[in-house]
């Protein structure tokens, strides 16, 4: 039996323009999903709580405070050495602008570039296996 990894994806609508959401466009040495675009995500650490996870991806991985506001979605996909379990989190930036973090370390995924963009963005990502991309679209109302 594969082991199950926890993560969690984030769905930041744009203030300015509801109709956009923030983009990342994972690294292009990134084991999964290289150069994909895809919505910020996090693996759970031990001991970790979902606001915990939540505020170091805005921390970390974007340099902003996030506030959770609901779960929209929730899917698991089996990847080669686990089991993907994924929640998708609809949060608020409270302070701070979204920014690509460059680097990587203790296994932390990071990002060459952040946008605001359609959800559509997802589509390739969902259709190269990505299930953030997936669940993104769907909680957005694109169909496949």
């Amino acid at each position: 039996m594969k082991p199950t990894k926890r993560t969690i994806a984030l769905l930041i609508r744009n203030p300015a323009d509801p109709t956009q959401i923030l983009a990342v466009r994972r690294a292009w040495d990134d084991p999964e999903h290289p150069g994909l675009w895809g919505l910020p995500a996090g693996s759970f650490r031990e001991g970790e709580s979902t606001l915990d996870l939540i505020r170091r991806i805005g921390e970390d991985k974007l340099g902003v405070d996030l506030t959770p506001v609901r779960v929209v979605r929730s899917g698991q996909q089996g990847r080669e050495t686990y089991l993907l379990q994924m929640d998708l989190w609809e949060v608020r930036i409270t302070s701070g602008a979204p920014q690509a973090r460059t680097g990587g370390s203790h296994g932390i995924s990071y990002y060459e570039c952040v946008e605001w963009a359609p959800p559509e963005i997802l589509t390739d990502g969902r259709s190269k296996g990505s299930l953030c991309c997936r669940l993104g679209l769907d909680a957005c109302g694109v169909s496949s």
